[in-house]
């Protein structure tokens, strides 16, 4: 194999390919800390890394000299392909039965040597398998959607399908659900305007983080899902992403936690909450396991909410901070409302807002609370109050 690609193209893909790889002690399978060179094609260098969850390649443009594949250590093959400025780079390797050389790595006045294995160790692709149609979608629609979302993923590894995000879409003319949970909130996109296929999986979160990434720059990525609902692919012209669904069943009614009908609802600027929320983070210790509390307090006879923030590292539960914030009422069926949330839960659904103009719905103190962005009704986050020392 003798090929020629520009630098910066291969230092992309580098970074890319590094999220499937895993180290050489931490797998029984040394090949999966492996990347697939394939040069077998015309004017083109592919490559490609998997962790047999997410099978990850990436295209680039180059000059073939001579055709071969070989597989190189991912982590050397990334090394040399960040750290050097040279516009291009000369890769040589011997006949893929020959395993005794090794790929020469040369660009400017340098060289290196990177062993080798054979290209037929490298696991095959999973798109030998059936696929359904393909979908052509709004990549940065798609990402925007994943972004709402992914905070909300739970981050305990025991928790099964609640790490990942579940994708749903009944039929072909029912717009697409995209919601995570780790169960003590939701947030839930439902958007027509991404055409997706039928699905009815969940997806793990980790290359979820990297499509989003991904999808922010790219207007199109066609979409598919196979036959049996354990895959679903990505790609472009230049990427391509496999992602292996995760085993168990996610939440068959969640629809059904979002309350019908509420108490007290109020309209509010995000940046109006977010500000005294990231004041009273002082108050949240590091290593605690006691999170911060916030209550809310609603009275009638007042124009604002007020926000109090609850610290329990003294022992019991005491405010050590309170606020008031502007709010406009738009419902409210009983004089008073006292109800709070964990602070992280407020504080990060409030950063992936991103401003505008907040709706807050409340059943009681006790119930789940809804919120929306008033110029977004394709989403909606749900969350569990958190109890309070007197509530019944």
């Amino acid at each position: 194999m003798k090929v020629r690609a520009e630098s910066e193209r291969l230092e992309q893909a580098s970074r890319f390919l590094s999220a499937a790889t895993v180290g050489g002690r931490a797998t029984a399978l040394p090949i999966l800390s492996y990347v697939l060179l394939d040069a077998t094609e015309e004017n083109v260098l592919r490559m490609a890394a998997t962790n047999l969850t997410v099978w990850l390649e990436w295209r680039v443009a180059a000059e073939i000299e001579e055709p071969g594949k070989v597989a190189v250590p991912a982590r050397e093959w990334r090394g040399l392909c960040v750290r050097q400025e040279s516009e291009s780079v000369r890769l040589e390797a011997p006949d893929d039965a020959d395993l005794s050389g090794r790929l020469t790595f040369s660009f400017g006045r340098a060289q290196y040597q990177l062993p080798i294995l054979s290209a037929d160790e490298f696991p095959l692709s999973p798109e030998e398998t059936k696929w359904g149609p393909t979908a052509s979608v709004d990549g940065q629609r798609l990402a925007e959607a994943l972004r709402k979302v992914l905070f909300c993923v739970s981050t305990d590894p025991t928790m099964g399908v609640f790490t990942g995000i579940h994708f749903r879409k009944e039929k072909t003319e029912a717009p697409l659900d995209i919601v995570a949970t780790d169960t003590n909130r939701m947030s839930l996109v439902t958007d027509p305007e991404i055409s997706f296929p039928i699905v009815h999986l969940t997806l793990p979160a980790a290359p979820m983080k990297i499509l989003t990434s991904l999808l922010s720059a790219t207007p199109a990525v066609e979409c598919s899902v196979n036959s049996d609902q354990t895959l679903a692919s990505f790609s472009t012209d230049t990427w391509k992403m496999i992602v292996s669904a995760l085993h168990g069943s996610f939440v068959p009614n969640y629809r059904k936690v979002i309350p019908a009908e509420f108490s007290w609802e109020i309209a509010l600027s995000a940046e109006d909450l977010l500000a005294p929320l990231r004041r009273m983070t002082v108050f949240q210790a590091a290593a605690s396991r006691h999170p911060l509390r916030i209550a809310f307090r609603l009275d009638l006879e007042s124009p604002d909410l007020e926000i109090a923030a609850l610290s329990s590292e003294l022992g019991g539960l005491e405010e050590v901070g309170r606020e008031l914030v502007p709010i406009e009422r738009r419902k409210a069926e009983s004089d008073q409302l006292k109800i709070a949330f964990q602070h992280r839960f407020l504080a990060e659904y409030l950063s992936v807002a991103k401003g505008g103009n907040l709706i807050a719905q409340f059943v009681s103190s006790d119930k789940q609370a809804v919120w929306r962005v008033s110029e977004d009704d394709t989403w909606l986050y749900v969350v569990m109050p958190v109890h309070l020392p007197g509530q019944e």
